[in-house]
């Protein structure tokens, strides 16, 4: 589609020297019926447009024909405006094939999660409008899109299903469950939860996690400033940023995880208070 729209701004003018060739005329002309039928092609297929919208890199969006000035801040607008649609499309009726396709999008190949930022608005929102929706989505994951629990945390424990949502979790660490994902949507929970992240931390160690340890060193460090208990975040402050390197050293090494847990949880113990 780019190439294509590339294309079509490229002959849509001709410039005042060639006006005047007839056949050049013509040959525009079918250039750009040749390019509109393919964009109303591709633009009647809704799962298209919801991909694009979502998840879609460096995409060619409908006013993008029309408006030749049309550019990256014009494009993230319209994005942010039809994944409210998207949300707002949302039911029990077809949460299920709503499901098929987020798991279906979450398989995109991405190394950096570049192309994804959309795609987690749109399921945090969706968690919060729509939490039990989104409740029955996590007791079913599998797969890519379990690495985006943490967007659907933040939209649910702002919605009606706080209450709940906060019970999975408790659940979860008690399992050992989801332990990396809860520790990474901590870094971005507001308001900070200092007692929830104390109880992962806690998992994280009991169950071997090095990396869940490392995440929740990490939010320690980031929101010790604004937590409740002084002496409790000085102690996270005073966790240097090699306990992490080693951590992150440890997680790459084949076979160690569980050793790994052990050692840096010594070096955690100062602020969970855990036994190790």
């Amino acid at each position: 589609e780019t190439r294509v729209h590339r294309s079509y701004r490229t002959y849509a003018n001709l410039p005042d020297t060639m006006r005047d060739d007839e056949s050049l005329v013509a040959g525009q002309a079918k250039v750009k019926a040749a390019a509109l039928a393919f964009r109303d092609a591709v633009h009647a297929d809704p799962d298209f447009a919801a991909y694009k919208t979502l998840v879609g890199f460096d995409c060619v969006y409908p006013p993008a024909w029309e408006d030749d000035k049309f550019q990256y801040a014009d494009a993230e607008a319209y994005r942010t405006e039809q994944m409210t649609e998207l949300v707002a499309s949302v039911n029990a009726g077809n949460a299920d094939e709503w499901f098929k396709r987020l798991s279906r999008y979450a398989r995109t190949d991405s190394t950096d999660m570049a192309t994804f930022p959309t795609f987690g608005k749109f399921l945090a929102k969706l968690g919060e409008v729509q939490p039990k929706v989104v409740l029955a989505y996590i007791d079913k994951l599998d797969g890519p899109l379990e690495k985006f629990l943490p967007s659907m945390l933040i939209g649910l424990l702002v919605s009606t299903e706080r209450g709940k949502t906060l019970a999975n979790v408790d659940g979860w660490l008690l399992e050992g469950k989801y332990v990396d994902d809860i520790t990474w949507f901590l870094r971005f929970e507001d308001p900070f939860d200092e007692s929830l992240l104390h109880r992962a931390l806690q998992s994280a160690i009991g169950h071997g996690n090095a990396r869940a340890v490392r995440n929740a060193l990490f939010t320690y460090r980031r929101s010790f400033s604004s937590c409740a208990s002084p002496a409790f975040c000085n102690a996270g402050l005073q966790l240097d940023s090699h306990v992490v390197g080693f951590v992150d050293e440890q997680i790459n090494r084949r076979g160690t995880r569980r050793t790994t847990s052990r050692r840096c949880a010594r070096s955690a113990a100062s602020v969970s208070g855990a036994t190790t």
